[in-house]
């Protein structure tokens, strides 16, 4: 089955349950299914979507600083993209990455928190140049993967048997299987990470007898 719309997984997850009533818009929901689905689906797509951290909605930007801010324990300040739903980890957009490893580097710290004085969200790091890799709100449903698809499907299920007063078991039971396939889809997920480590300096190189660019 091929899935292009929000609906195609509405329909996927009433079929999980055994529902035959299927949706056709949840943009102007008539049916109980419609009205349920319409309710539940924003929150069941972001919600995955941050548990699964799947690599289609993955993306690396570099920040923008905004210099007007000052504050007295971070020494800069950025802009956070409008989209972030998990913000993953920083990167120097300056500095090379290079050879693959996984074992993880030094990650810088940092803090998103909203700035009451200029109405909007901030990120503050003591890194320069500052790049964000974060979870972005994916709502392009034909970028879904498979297993994606499964986690999705039963989290909506879930959700959705609650929403229309199904027997008890059947509410456990979507739930259980929302848990698992979200597990699933994130050790999926999981086996693609490689991470890249930076440039070590100079006088790290020269330390361990290694020449630049090793």
């Amino acid at each position: 089955m091929a899935f292009a719309t929000k609906e195609d997984v509405v329909n996927y997850a009433l079929t999980l349950l055994g529902v035959t009533r299927y949706v056709t818009s949840l943009s102007s929901p008539t049916s109980a299914e419609e009205v349920v689905a319409s309710k539940v689906w924003d929150q069941a797509y972001r919600r995955t979507l941050e548990e699964v951290q799947p690599h289609f909605a993955v993306v690396r930007e570099a920040l923008t600083e905004d210099t007007s801010i000052e504050h007295k324990e971070w020494k800069y300040v950025y802009d956070v993209p409008s989209g972030v739903l998990v913000p993953l980890k920083l990167y120097q957009t300056t500095v090379t990455y290079w050879r693959p490893t996984v074992l993880p580097k030094y990650q810088p710290p940092f803090v998103i928190e909203y700035d009451t004085a200029n109405a909007k969200n901030v990120l503050l790091t003591n890194l320069p140049d500052a790049g964000l890799v974060y979870v972005k709100d994916e709502s392009d449903v034909t970028k879904y993967t498979p297993l994606f698809i499964e986690a999705l499907a039963w989290t909506v299920a879930a959700a959705m048997s609650k929403g229309l007063r199904m027997e008890p078991s059947f509410q456990a039971r979507a739930d259980q299987m929302a848990d698992l396939n979200t597990r699933r889809a994130r050790a999926e997920e999981e086996n693609r990470i490689h991470e890249m480590r930076t440039q070590d300096p100079p006088w790290i190189l020269a330390r361990n007898n290694k020449p630049p660019g090793w």
